[in-house]
Order: structure tokens, then sequence, then C-alpha cells
């Protein structure tokens, strides 16, 4: 199995996008003994992967800060779910656009309220509460990017199929809308 270091550097280099640890990655002696690592890297699509531990050895701290990052980033979620979960925000937008009779402003800040990641993340853990299989097989140490990440591949595996059959859209309005 791989330390989370290595990961990180898998899931950067299978994407394409460049790995340099110097520039990526900072450790240093923490006062008091020990060492904290920092790692902070803007991905070429807007994500930061960030992460920060503090641990006993130099390089137990760089592999818990690489889990820390890993933990609150969508990065090591597969690509069929990064799949899903852009199509999962398109129905969402569809949603709002088919459902909301408002007008244009109405409905644009209710996506820019639902659809938003820490929402989304909220609907991940209402989901988690109500022991919902599915969320649950990604456990629950996921930052709120990932978790609004799973919250569209879900919202498109469960109601995409059925929309592309010609049932209503009122379901997907019905899930973004509890509070």
């Amino acid at each position: 199995m791989l330390n989370a270091k290595n990961q990180v550097q898998e899931l950067l280099q299978r994407r394409g996008f460049p790995v340099n640890w110097g520039a990526m990655l900072t450790t240093r002696p923490f006062p008091g003994g020990g060492f904290v690592s920092r790692l902070r890297h803007e991905l070429p699509t807007g994500e930061v992967l960030e992460g920060e531990a503090r641990a006993p050895r130099a390089t137990a701290a760089t592999i818990a800060a690489c889990e820390d990052a890993l933990s609150r980033s969508s990065l090591g979620l597969d690509a069929g779910l990064q799949a899903d979960a852009q199509a999962g925000d398109a129905l969402i937008k569809l949603t709002a656009y088919a459902l909301l009779g408002e007008g244009p402003s109405e409905r644009s800040r209710w996506l820019q309220r639902h659809e938003s990641d820490a929402h989304l993340a909220t609907v991940f853990e209402r989901w988690w509460h109500a022991e919902d299989a599915e969320v649950r097989q990604y456990g629950l140490a996921l930052g709120k990017k990932a978790r609004a990440t799973i919250v569209e591949a879900l919202i498109w595996r469960r109601f995409g199929p059925q929309l592309l059959r010609g049932a209503p859209l009122g379901e997907v309005l019905d899930v973004l809308s509890q509070e």
C-alpha cells in the first residue's frame, strides 16, 4: 500500500499535473519538538491541494500532511465519479431553471446557495446520518470539496437515468432544498 505522499504523487502524475515537492512541501522543526509539514499546490484546474500536520519525525509529518491534503481534496476520487459529478452539477442547474418559476435572479440565488460545496457537503452529512450505503462507502474523513463532488455524482447516478427516461426533476429539487 502506498503512503499518502506516494499517493499524492501518483494521483498528480496520472492526471498529467506537475510534481515539484520542493515548491509544494515545506517541513520545519516545530517549537517544543517534532516537525510540522505543509503541503500546498495549486492544480491547473484551480483546486488547491493543501494539508498540514505535525509529528515527531519529519518523514511522518510529511506523510501526515499529504494525508490531510487528500482528505480535503477531490483529487483522490476516481475519474468515473468526477465525470458523474459534472453531470450531476448540470442536472442541478437544469433542475433550477426548469422548476423554479421565479425570475433569473431568484434562480441564480437558489443556485448559489444550493450548488455550493458547503451546501452539498451538508447534503452528504445528512445522507451519512441517514445511513445511506453509497455515501457510507466513502467515510467521513473527507473535506468539503470531496463531499460535494460525491453528492453531485450521486445526484446524477440516482436521478439522471430517470430523467433520461422522462421522469420529473422534482425529486432533485426536493433533495437539495431540504435544510
